[in-house]
This record gives C-alpha cells, structure tokens and sequence, in this order.
C-alpha cells in the first residue's frame, strides 16, 4: 500500500524539476538578452525550486530502495549548488555595479572608430552600461590641417557607425583632436608662446596690406598650430590680366614676406582665388543678413523684382560651389 503514493510522489517531483528547469532556462536567456538583473535572479529562483524538487525526488527514491542516507546526501548537494548559483548572481551584480564591459564589445567598438573614413588614431575609448543601455566616450585624432567643419563630419561618421553596428549604445560622444606634431596638444610651453590666432591674422593681414597694398587682396586667412610650430594659409586675389608666371612670383614673394615680418609664423602657404564665391564668403554673407533681419532681406527681393525672400534658415552649398566640367 506505501508503494503507490511513494510512486506517485516520484512522478511527480520529477515532473516538477522539468517544469521549473525549463522556466529557469526561458527566463535567464530573456535577462540576458534585455540585461534585466531582476529577471536573472527570479530564474536563480526557479532554478533553486528545481533543486528543491531534486531532493524531495532523491528522499522517496532512497526511501523506496531502503536507502535513507540518500536524502541528507541530496540536500547537501543541492545546498552546494545554490550556493554556487548565488556566486554568479552577486557577481555579475557587481560588474554591472561597476559599469564593466566585456573585452569583446569594447575591441569591437575600437575597430570600428578606427575603420571610420577620417580618423586617423584612436586616442581614448571608455565604454560602460548604464542598466541596458551602452554609453561610449572616445576620442579620435585627426589630419591637424582639415578644417572645423571636416573634423566635425569625421566625429559623426564615428557616431554613426557605432550606433549603426552596435545597437545597445545608447549614447556615442565623439571628441575630436588634431595629431600631434613634435609637441603634444596640451603642452604648457607651447600654450604659452604661441600666439593666438586673431594675432596672427591681423600681423599677416597688416604685413600684406603694407607691402602688397596695390596689387594683393587677402581674401582669407588660416591658422594652423602644428606642435610648436604656427603654420598660415593665406588665399589672395591678383589682377586678372597677369601671367601665371608674374603671379606665380608674386605669391612667392608674400611667402617669404610674411615668414620674414610676421613673428611666430614658420610656415606658409599662398593659394590663388579665382572664383568669387568661397565658403568664407557665404558665411560672412549669411551672417550679414542674419544681422540685418528678415525685414530687410524681403525688402532686397522686392527691389530686385523678383519677389523672392532670402532663407536664413542655412547656408546652402549648392551651386556655386559646383565644380564645372
């Protein structure tokens, strides 16, 4: 008569480990993909009741073959492997406690901020988890003679990429810094000595209209610090009607006058403007309108005739920046 219900027992705590072992496995893998704590801890639960039920399994097994020792034996065993599992829950607690992030994520995200078109080192690469979210913060070196604006299109290619090839990154920051070249880019002494680059245009800009006053227009001027070294860009207009060999000798000549008369300056550049429009030009030109209202600028298209208002919304780059074939 005591074999029956021990039978049914049996089953029963049999069929009760493969219930809740499955439980556990269905919901540990949904915590891990959503990285949810919470969740990998109620399946640590679960699997715990399996336990449970494997000792209640291995008492009436032991009582039902005459071997009651059993049932001490299993509880030990099944004591032993919640203790275990609670090991790895408080640990993987603690890394995301501290923010950490596997070796892999990180040299995945590395090669994919140095695969990006423009950068041409990686400085500095922090990546945490803020619950299951992926924050990066890196630092990307670039061509020091590039402009602004370039370096600004670089750090949101990187931004891009990232978020693209790595969904949980929530939140990319991009900072951007030229390559150094023989100082570092934050050393004191070259902070110190160099001038600024207002100075620096306004001595070459007084150099050239005193010794080029006639024949010379500085239409722009770009400062580059490269290490210790201040290096310019100096973009003129000449008259139409020269050679390119007189003009060719007169942008010589403004070199070796600015790197002789403007201190600091060891390298320089002159470049021919032949077209009227420049980048220069047209955000000087959208921010004297911006200065001047919309009032003012619908007024001009009234007078022109054309009825047209000037969109100070942006700059566009469309035409006459157009290369002509």
């Amino acid at each position: 008569a005591a074999t029956g219900p021990r039978g049914v027992a049996l089953a029963a705590a049999a069929v009760s480990v493969l219930l809740k072992e499955w439980t556990f496995r269905m919901t540990r893998a949904v915590g891990k993909r959503i990285r949810s704590p919470v969740l990998v801890a109620n399946a640590h639960h679960h699997r715990s009741d399996a336990l449970s039920s494997v000792v209640a399994m291995v008492g009436i097994g032991g009582a039902m073959l005459g071997a009651p020792i059993l049932d001490p034996v299993g509880g030990f065993c099944v004591a032993l492997m919640i203790a275990v599992a609670g090991v790895e829950v408080a640990t993987e607690a603690l890394t995301q406690l501290t923010d950490a992030v596997d070796d892999a994520m990180i040299e995945r995200i590395s090669r994919l901020v140095q695969d990006t078109a423009g950068v041409v080192d990686q400085a500095d690469l922090r990546v945490r988890w803020s619950g299951r979210k992926l924050l990066v913060d890196v630092s990307v070196v670039t061509d020091p003679t590039i402009s602004v604006s370039a370096a600004s299109d670089v750090t949101e290619r990187v931004r891009y990429n990232v978020q693209s090839q790595v969904p949980a990154a929530h939140e990319v920051l991009v900072h951007s810094a030229p390559r150094s070249v023989g100082a570092p880019p934050s050393c004191p002494l070259a902070l110190k000595h160099r001038p600024t680059r207002e100075a620096v245009e306004r001595d070459v800009a007084r150099v050239m209209d005193s010794s080029f006053k006639e024949s010379v227009e500085v239409e722009h001027i770009t400062v580059h610090y490269l290490g210790y070294q201040t290096a310019v860009e100096v973009a003129i207009k000449l008259d139409e009607n020269l050679l390119v060999r007189e003009a060719k000798e007169l942008a010589a000549e403004c070199r070796e006058v600015i790197l002789r008369d403007v201190p600091d300056v060891e390298m320089a550049d002159i470049h021919l403007d032949l077209l009227e429009e420049s980048p220069q030009r047209m955000v000087e030109e959208a921010r004297a309108e911006e200065r001047a209202g919309p009032g003012r600028a619908e007024a001009e298209g009234e007078a022109r005739g054309d009825g047209s208002e000037a969109d100070l919304t942006g700059i566009s780059l469309q035409g006459p920046l157009k290369r002509e074939r």
